[in-house]
C-alpha cells in the first residue's frame, strides 16, 4: 500500500529537522534517556519508553503505543500503549510499509500522519473484533522507527487527537529518543533471550538427568510431556507413539484439560501434523492448524479447540520412536520454543530407547532363567523320577521272591522321594523366592545358602551387616546373582569352602561370593567363542542383572587360585524405585 494512501482522505507528510538545543529540552531527553536505560526487564522497559514519550510530547498526546516487528519482518504489533482499547492493543496488526508506524519501519525516519479536516484517523482495524474496539478520535499520528544499529525494530507512534504538527525541533529530539529506546529494547530483550536460554538449559539438564534414570515407559512419556508444557508455556501437550501397523498414532498421555479427551485416541499417520513429523522425521509447526493444509483430518484438532501446534518427531539415528507436541487455543509458538522443544524430543528419544533395551534385556533374564530351571529339573528331578519309577518296577518283583530285600528298596523308594520333593521345593523357591518378598534380602541369601549346603556337601559361610532399605530391584538382582555364583560353583569350581557376604550402608550395597576352587582365566570365560557356553551365559547374566539396577560386576580369578565374585550397587534413590 503507497503510503501516501494510508490515510484515506487524509494526508501523509515526513518530518525531521535539526534538533531542537534548548538546556530545557536536552535536559529532558537525558532524564528519558537514564529512566528508559534503568532495567533489563523488558516489560518494564517498554512501559517505562510508553510514559517518557508521553511527557516530552505533554497534553497533546492522548495516546502512544509500541509496535514491535513480528518474526515474519512483514508485519508490526502493539507490545506496550497508553490510551488505547486493549481488545485494539491485543489484536492490531500493521502491515509493513502501510500508516505512519509502517511507513516510518519501511523509510527508516519519521512520518506522519493527518486526517481531513473535521473527519478522524482511519486506524487499522483490530483482527476478530467489533468496531467498538477500534480507537476513535485521533486526528495526528506520528511514527518514529526504532533503530538498533540502523536495523529495524519496530516504531513508536504517537496519538494526537487534534489535527496538528509536530514541529522539527519535536521530531528530532523524539528520534533521538527512540534511538536510545532502540538500544534499551534491544539490551533488555537480549538479557530476556540469556536468561531464558539459562533456564531452559537448566531445564533440559534435569529433564535429561530424571529421564536417564527412568525405565519405566509410562513415567518417562509423563516427564517429557509433563516437561514440555511447561518449557513452551503451552496450555497442553501430548506424546504420540506408533499403533500397531504403523498407519496411526496412538496418543499414550495428555497434559492439558482440553486435550483430555484425546487420550487414547488414534491418529492418522497421513493427512495429520504429527504424522508430518513422524514421516519426514522433522519439527512441524502451525500458527493456525484448523486451515493448515497438511491437516485432513480436523474432528480432533477441533474437539480439542487447538488453534496453534509444535510437534517435534522423538528421533534417535535414522529411527522416529514418536511424536511430542504443544498446543494452544491462541498465539503460537516462537523458533526458540521449537528449538527447546526438539532438544527435549531428543532426551525423550535416548530414553524411550534405553527403556526398550531395559525391557528386552529383561526378557532375556526370564528366558535364561527358565532355561536355567529346565537344566535343573533335568538335572535333579527327572533323573529322581527315573530312578522311582526303576525302583517301583524292581520292588514288584521283590514282593514276591524277597521280602527283606523288597523292605529295603520300599526304604529307598522313600529317600528317593523324598529328596525329589526337597528338590522340587528348591526349585519352586528359586522361581519365586516368598522369603525374598516376605522377610527380605538377608533372610532368601541365608535360605538359599543353607539350602546349596546340603544339596552340594560344600562348607558355606554367610555374613550380613547394614540396615538400609533397598528397592526391591535391586533385592531380586542382587539375590540371583548369589544364586548363579553358587551355581557356578558347584558346577565347575570343585570348591571345599565358600564365602558369601552382604554389606549395605549408606553408600552402596555389596555383595561378595568367594570360593577356593580351581579358578579360571576370566577373559576366556567371557569370550562367547571360547568359553564353555553355560559357564559364559552365566557370568554375562551376572553382569547384565549387575548393569541394570545401575550396579557393576567384578570378577577376581585366575588358575589354581579360586574365584571372587563382587557386586557393588549405589544405594542412593535405589529405595524411590518402588514409588517410581
Amino acid at each position: 500500500m503507497d503510503p501516501a494512501n494510508a490515510a484515506g482522505a487524509g494526508s501523509r507528510r515526513e518530518a525531521g529537522g535539526p534538533p531542537g538545543n534548548s538546556e530545557a529540552e536536552i535536559a529532558a531527553l537525558y532524564r528519558s534517556a537514564a529512566a528508559v536505560s534503568a532495567s533489563l526487564d523488558l516489560e518494564r522497559v517498554l512501559d517505562a519508553i510508553v510514559g517518557q514519550v508521553m511527557k516530552l510530547v505533554g497534553p497533546d498526546a492522548c495516546a502512544c503505543a509500541i509496535f514491535r516487528l513480528d518474526e515474519s519482518k512483514n508485519s508490526l504489533r502493539i507490545v506496550s500503549a497508553r490510551g488505547l482499547p486493549q481488545a485494539y492493543v491485543n489484536q492490531a496488526r500493521v502491515p509493513v510499509g502501510e500508516l505512519a508506524v509502517g511507513a516510518a519501519v519501511a523509510k527508516g525516519h519519521p512520518v506522519t500522519t493527518t486526517a481531513s479536516s473535521g473527519g478522524t484517523l482511519d486506524l487499522p482495524p483490530p483482527r476478530h473484533a467489533g468496531s467498538h474496539d477500534r480507537p476513535g478520535a485521533f486526528k495526528t499520528v506520528l511514527g518514529i522507527p526504532l533503530l538498533a544499529k540502523g536495523r529495524p525494530l519496530g516504531a513508536i507512534a504517537v496519538y494526537s487527537c487534534e489535527e496538528r504538527e509536530f514541529p522539527p525541533a519535536e521530531v528530532s529530539m523524539l528520534s533521538i529518543f527512540a534511538s536510545y529506546a532502540a538500544i534499551a529494547i534491544e539490551n533488555a530483550a537480549l538479557y530476556a533471550q540469556v536468561q531464558r536460554r539459562l533456564a531452559e538449559s537448566l531445564s533440559i539438564q534435569e529433564v535429561g538427568a530424571a529421564l536417564v534414570r527412568e525405565l519405566d515407559l509410562g513415567n518417562i512419556l509423563r516427564l517429557v510431556a509433563g516437561h514440555a508444557r511447561r518449557l513452551a508455556e503451552a496450555s497442553g501437550s501430548l506424546v504420540a507413539l506408533p499403533a500397531p501397523g504403523g498407519t496411526r498414532l496412538e496418543i499414550r498421555v495428555v497434559r492439558g484439560e482440553r486435550l483430555e479427551p484425546l487420550l487414547g485416541q488414534q491418529v492418522p499417520v497421513d493427512g495429520s501434523l504429527l504424522g508430518v513429523a513422524f514421516r519426514s522425521g522433522r519439527a512441524v509447526r502451525s500458527d493456525d492448524v484448523m486451515r493448515d493444509p497438511r491437516l485432513r483430518h480436523r474432528r480432533l484438532a477441533g474437539r480439542a479447540r487447538i488453534k496453534s501446534l509444535v510437534a517435534v518427531p522423538l528421533r534417535i539415528k535414522d529411527q522416529v520412536l514418536g511424536v511430542l507436541a504443544v498446543v494452544n487455543p491462541g498465539p503460537g509458538f516462537d523458533a526458540a520454543e521449537v528449538e527447546v522443544l526438539q532438544l527435549l524430543g531428543h532426551h525423550a528419544a535416548i530414553a524411550l530407547e534405553n527403556a526398550g533395551l531395559h525391557e528386552k534385556a529383561r526378557e532375556l533374564a526370564v528366558a535364561e532363567e527358565r532355561s536355567r530351571l529346565a537344566r535343573e529339573l533335568h538335572d535333579s528331578i527327572s533323573q529322581s523320577l527315573f530312578s522311582l519309577v526303576l525302583n517301583a518296577e524292581a520292588l514288584a518283583e521283590l514282593t514276591r521272591r524277597d521280602p527283606a530285600r523288597a523292605q529295603a528298596l520300599a526304604h529307598r523308594v522313600k529317600e528317593i522321594s523324598q529328596e525329589a520333593l526337597v528338590e522340587m521345593r528348591s526349585l519352586i523357591f528359586e522361581l519365586r523366592p516368598a522369603a525374598l518378598e516376605e522377610k527380605g534380602l538377608v533372610t532368601a541369601i541365608r535360605n538359599h545358602v543353607e539350602l546349596f549346603r546340603r544339596r552340594q556337601g560344600i562348607d558355606v559361610e554367610f555374613e550380613a551387616s547394614g540396615g538400609e532399605v533397598l528397592a526391591k530391584d535391586v533385592q531380586l538382582a542382587l539375590y540371583r546373582v548369589a544364586q548363579e555364583a553358587l551355581s557356578n560353583v558347584a558346577k565347575h569350581a570343585r570348591a571345599t569352602r565358600v564365602r558369601v557376604s552382604l554389606q549395605v550402608d549408606e553408600v552402596a550395597a555389596r555383595l561378595v561370593v568367594a570360593d577356593d576352587g580351581v579358578g579360571f582365566d576370566p577373559a576366556f570365560a567371557l569370550n562367547p567363542g571360547l568359553a564353555d557356553r553355560q559357564a559364559h551365559l552365566g557370568l554375562t547374566s551376572m553382569r547384565e542383572r549387575a548393569e541394570l539396577v545401575g550396579g557393576r560386576l567384578q570378577l577376581d580369578s585366575g588358575p589354581g587360585r579360586g574365584t571372587r565374585v563382587v557386586v557393588t550397587v549405589p544405594v542412593a534413590d535405589t529405595a524411590s524405585r518402588d514409588a517410581g
